[in-house]
């Protein structure tokens, strides 16, 4: 059995601040469900970022893309927080047992996520099998080039259920569960990399994220597009991290700076984390991200914030609403178009996610995270050798 010794002690984590990470992650869960919501709107294409076109202030859709309140569309700065702080969590994992082996933890990631992942791809295909969308003017092209634009055929569904990455049609939030899973079989070795030598892993990891960005427009097969997104992500985990390892001497940092210099952080990463979605533009989401999680974790003004009741419950329900919203979507369109105006579908949708993710909380995450802890407790048969 692999073994090795646990990386190293720090102060304590107090569920505290376990809370106020499971309250961002909630809120970033959100965002993305908003985000996909509005590019429901058969409107989107035609609506503007410039405060100045004719029409912009009488147009909801414009309003949201130009003004501050563009954050709650954001959904790639969104994933981008998803993925920092899962650095963060696997490392505080990683930590907080004195001797560590790879079995129970991979065990506990794949029923983590990949058995819900399974889960929601299979009851999607059911759903596309059984309703067969036809394309609607009620909603955009986004959306009408999922469900209604594609043919299941048995390679299409092991190329989901593989995570290969060359296909995320029936749930494509899938795309970042595919670089969670990777990066999670090998997050042991990122975190062990960034506790021993943290500037030499970091600037590798920054390297290869810089690289990626350049050549990634040159890169057409799928395949290595997704392996391409998988390396790039790894740089986000090894941020996280990076954080947890050095949350001590971040948090003494953060206490010595006035308020007055915290709201200021804060509307610095505000303004960041709307940048545009799209590759140059995400060292600028980077530093938002990083930023935000710095505080989320440390400030205890800011821990407050994601505290809260409505967090608490979107944080502990938000892998199941990040995983099926899209699905409840694309169920919503293809029984209520023509029946309903895009505000009505989305207002059914909205609702309806926010449903069905409390209920795959209950009756899928929850036992298969039970089931992961129980298969890592198992010890392995002992082998008789003759």
């Amino acid at each position: 059995m692999l073994t090795i010794p646990v990386m190293g002690t720090i102060a304590e984590l107090g569920p505290t601040r376990l809370r106020s990470l499971d309250g961002l992650r909630g809120l970033a869960a959100l965002v993305v469900v908003i985000h996909h919501a509005v590019l429901m709107s058969p409107l989107y294409s035609a609506s503007t970022s410039n405060l100045f076109a004719a029409g912009f202030w009488s147009s909801a859709i414009s309003i949201l893309k130009g003004t501050p309140l563009r954050l709650m569309i954001s959904g790639q700065s969104a994933v981008i927080v998803f993925f920092i702080i899962s650095g963060f969590v696997l490392a505080l994992t990683l930590e907080r047992v004195e001797r560590w082996n790879y079995r129970p933890y991979i065990i506990k990631r794949v029923c983590r996520i990949y058995l819900p992942f399974v889960v929601s791809i299979l009851a999607a295909a059911a759903l596309w099998s059984l309703l067969r969308p036809a394309p609607s003017t009620e909603v955009s092209d986004w959306m009408n080039m999922g469900w209604p634009a594609n043919q299941l055929t048995g390679w299409s569904l092991f190329n989901h259920l593989a995570m290969t990455g060359v296909e995320e049609w029936l749930n494509n939030p899938m795309w970042s569960l595919v670089h969670e899973m990777r990066i999670s079989i090998v997050f042991p070795l990122i975190a062990w990399s960034v506790r021993q030598r943290p500037r030499l892993a970091l600037a590798v990891f920054f390297i290869v994220w810089v690289a990626s960005l350049v050549v990634i427009d040159f890169v057409a097969d799928p395949f290595l597009f997704s392996l391409l997104g998988t390396t790039r992500t790894a740089f986000f985990f090894a941020i996280g991290a990076a954080i947890f390892f050095n949350l001590d001497r971040i948090r003494l940092l953060t206490q010595s700076v006035p308020k007055v210099g915290l709201i200021a952080a804060i509307g610095v990463a505000w303004l960041l984390l709307m940048a545009p979605a799209a590759p140059k533009f995400s060292p600028f989401v980077l530093v938002g991200a990083t930023i935000l999680v710095v505080l989320t974790a440390t400030d205890p003004m800011v821990r407050g914030v994601f505290e809260m009741r409505i967090a608490a419950w979107l944080g502990r329900v938000s892998y199941s609403l990040y995983l099926t919203h899209v699905i409840v979507f694309n169920v919503v369109v293809s029984l209520l178009a023509g029946r309903l105006s895009y505000a009505g579908l989305v207002t059914v949708a909205l609702v309806s996610s926010l449903i069905v993710a409390e209920m795959a909380y209950r009756l899928i995450e929850e036992p298969t995270m039970r089931l992961g802890r129980r298969l890592a407790l198992r010890p392995l048969a002992p082998t008789v050798v003759s």
